[in-house]
């Protein structure tokens, strides 16, 4: 027994001398507990932006749902703006029968943050913006990286303005209403000091390129709803909607005694979501003598989903208050005749819906054809009104496209609060003349 208990011994002293790195001396045995110690690797304001299921590429198309007449457009063509992490070629195809050009364009944009001084009062953060850059990284797209509860923080706004609305009405209480300020401009400060320690080195690179193609008049009417993107050597088959181009002749425009001061601006709409709810106008008419207004349409689109919801002529003095709808002003059914004395101006003012709106990307064209008599005659006004969103800053690309951001707390649950902005969800959505 004793023979095979040294036979043990000497075979576990044999491998423990053969294993790498192995000694036989053995370590000194102590009570104290070893103690490990683990330093956590430091994080940074930077890391919001590493997000997972990042892409490489995105194609901010315009959603385009419309009838398209290139002879009257201001944007004969669909626009897209194309994001991507690193420089590249682009080539763009058109499979119409239509004659058209294509222009890219690189987009080069100037990246800066809003510089913020933040102090601390009575046990509050209080941030001023001191610089605004041109383009800057707006504060509420960080925000919405680091996670802000944007529901939360639009319960504590919507609580100030209920008590603000109180006390303006003379009812309610003036301590209360500055405590829910206070605790409304606390909860906006959220991620706000480490905002301020982003650099310029912080922020993600990107490349942004304009694509438009400009559509000759189309001789025949078709239908476009994809557009091929060669993007260095691979090609991308977008979806941009549906457009139907339509041959702008047999459309009449007579030009006498009701003239344009202004044609219809591209009419840049603000924010997505909600309920898809818009303003825009016409452009501006002159009487160059007396007249009367007789009818108002629209040119009715199948592919289309927008909707008027009102329209109000005004008749003014001059040119900037009928813009501003300052004038007299007549809720107008479009059929009831309205008398214009010679040298006013004249605008309409429409409240539009369209559920498309309420995603991130849009673009819908408006066509308001205006019946007016003079002299017995009867004369017939076309003007197209382009509404884009397209446009945003491409800060909001970049987020939503590219790192798969979501916004949509953002604006349901805190930005339609504000006084400006929550007019939209009290609009009757009942299409104009029902």
């Amino acid at each position: 027994m004793k023979k095979q208990q040294r036979l043990i011994c000497l075979l576990l002293a044999l491998i423990l001398f053969l294993l790498p790195g192995c000694s036989t001396d053995m370590p000194e045995i102590t009570t104290d507990a070893a103690e490990t110690t683990v330093i956590p690797e430091e994080t940074t304001a930077a890391d919001v932006f590493d997000v997972p299921g990042r892409k490489d590429i995105y194609f901010a198309t315009g959603n385009d749902y419309y009838d398209l007449y290139c002879g009257y457009s201001w944007i004969p063509g669909p626009e897209i703006r194309v994001l991507t992490r690193k420089p590249v070629n682009i080539r763009v195809s058109v499979d119409i029968q239509a004659e058209y050009t294509v222009s890219v364009f690189p987009q080069e944009r100037g990246r800066s943050l809003t510089t913020y001084v933040v102090k601390e009062q009575e046990g509050m953060r209080v941030a001023t913006p001191a610089v605004v850059g041109v383009h800057d990284l707006p504060v509420y797209i960080y925000q919405t990286y680091a996670g802000m509860d944007w529901e939360e923080v639009g319960i504590l706004r919507a609580e100030y303005h209920e008590l603000k609305e109180e006390y303006d009405a003379g009812e309610g209480n003036y301590e209360e209403m500055i405590e829910a300020r206070n605790r409304r401009t606390y909860a906006e400060t959220e991620y706000i000091r480490e905002y301020t320690e982003l650099n310029m080195d912080d922020l993600p690179v990107f490349y942004e390129y304009l694509v438009q193609i400009w559509i000759t008049d189309a001789e025949v009417e078709e239908t476009l709803k994809t557009v091929q993107i060669t993007v260095d050597d691979t090609v991308y088959d977008v979806d941009i909607g549906e457009i139907r181009l339509m041959p702008s002749k047999g459309i009449v425009n007579t030009y006498d005694y009701l003239t344009s001061r202004s044609s219809p601006s591209l009419v840049y709409l603000s924010a997505p979501y909600g309920n898809g709810v818009e303003k825009c106008q016409s452009g501006i008419y002159y009487a160059e003598t007396g007249l009367t207004l007789t009818g108002l349409h629209f040119l009715e689109s199948s592919v289309s989903s927008l909707k008027v919801l009102d329209v109000t002529a005004v008749i003014a003095d001059d040119e900037g208050m009928a813009s501003l709808g300052e004038g007299i002003r007549i809720e107008w059914d479009g059929a009831t005749p309205i008398y214009v004395e010679q040298g006013k101006y004249v605008c309409f003012h429409m409240t539009i819906q369209d559920d498309r709106m309420k995603e991130l990307n849009y673009h819908g064209k408006l066509y308001p054809v205006l019946k007016f008599e003079c002299g017995g005659e009867t004369y017939e006004r076309m003007q197209e009104i382009p509404l884009l969103r397209t446009q945003w800053d491409e800060w909001i690309l970049y987020a939503a496209g590219l790192d798969g951001v979501d916004f949509e707390s953002y604006y349901n649950n805190y930005y339609y609060l504000t006084p400006a902005e929550n007019w939209r969800f009290d609009v009757d959505l009942t299409p104009w003349g029902q």
